[in-house]
């Protein structure tokens, strides 16, 4: 396998690991083998390495999110993060009371989304990158061939009146979508929709939190409340 001097894994192999010819490191093809990498050759126009499977990555978590699309700003750093978390995939949703340049964004209109997710998948030492999807509105979504099945377990995460989350709570970990609205939440009409495909409203407080808050926090709720994180 080849690395140019432009790659920023050559970057930080060389100038942040300080690895040189002979030396191994942690690698993986994205979406295959987990394994090292030895390296061969290293000049200053381009690293040799010969990967090694050691491996198959660790199955992503069944957590489908659901997000209302934010700022370009905190979409970057939501992506890394829900990447580095284990998702399984991720809906972007053009919201009624969102931004519309939002969707129309560089981020969303260069492809440069899977960049940030290989980002947040490379974080935890993982080769598997979760797929994303683009919608212009809720419909546009529930509408679609990826809208959830009936038997999965659906969780509208909202500021309004709902069930409260709290560290006794238990679930099962299957197919779980969870929907998070962007900085203005949801309306009702968006509301009707998800009660319509039989969402259950959750609280997750009274306080108004940031759409990246708000991710971190509710996936940490149902990582907790499935088991899969101990404490």
């Amino acid at each position: 396998f080849f690395f140019n001097n432009k790659d920023e894994r050559y970057f930080h192999i060389t100038k942040v690991l300080h690895l040189g010819v002979d030396d191994v490191f942690k690698c993986g093809l994205i979406n295959g083998d987990v394994g090292r990498g030895k390296i061969k050759e290293l000049t200053s126009s381009y690293l040799l390495f010969e990967f090694t499977k050691l491996g198959e990555p660790t199955p992503l978590y069944p957590i489908n999110l659901i997000l209302g699309i934010p700022r370009p700003i905190q979409l970057k750093r939501i992506l890394k993060d829900v990447a580095t978390m284990g998702v399984a995939s991720i809906h972007l949703i053009g919201t009624v009371l969102g931004e519309k340049s939002y969707i129309n964004s560089s981020l969303i209109e260069k492809q440069n989304i899977q960049k940030y997710l290989i980002e947040g998948a490379s974080q935890s030492g993982s080769s598997l990158v979760p797929p994303y999807h683009i919608y212009h509105s809720l419909r546009h979504f529930l509408e679609s061939k990826n809208a959830p099945k009936e038997e999965d377990v659906k969780l509208l995460f909202d500021i309004k009146d709902g069930i409260e989350c709290n560290k006794q709570s238990t679930l099962k970990l299957n197919s779980i979508w969870c929907a998070i609205g962007s900085e203005r939440g949801w309306v009702e009409e968006e509301r009707a929709l998800f009660y319509t495909s039989n969402f259950v409203p959750i609280q997750l407080g009274k306080r108004i939190l940031r759409t990246e808050t708000a991710t971190i926090a509710i996936l940490s709720f149902i990582l907790t409340a499935s088991g899969a994180y101990a404490f």
